[in-house]
């Protein structure tokens, strides 16, 4: 993770190019991705949210869990292994509820 974020976020030439090649790509999947959230609201399924805002909510719950990775498994070693593991299924979990709670109309 700390590559991706030296090579590409904090190195404007790079993300010009990373943004650049795969523009089109994330332009249509964001488009598909709003409109799958507008039918959702107008549906009633879920709460009136800007795609962008889930979109960023989503992508923060779980990229800083990878930014922070090592150092949370440093720090939860020490009570072993199989406590580590129980963390990582336990956090996978709770970003899916997290993301499904606040959706709910």
């Amino acid at each position: 993770m700390n590559f991706i974020n030296n090579e590409v976020m904090s190195n404007d030439e790079h993300r010009k190019l990373l943004i650049n090649t795969l523009s089109s790509e994330l332009f249509n999947i964001y488009v598909q991705f709003g409109l799958m959230v507008k039918k959702e609201v107008e549906k009633g399924k879920i709460r009136r949210i800007s795609p962008s805002d889930l979109l960023m909510n989503m992508f923060a719950l779980n990229v800083f869990s990878f930014m922070t990775y090592s150092a949370m498994k440093d720090l939860m070693l020490k009570g072993g292994q199989d406590e580590f593991d129980k963390f990582i299924k336990s956090r996978k979990e709770s970003n899916v509820q997290f993301i499904f709670n606040a959706l709910r109309p």
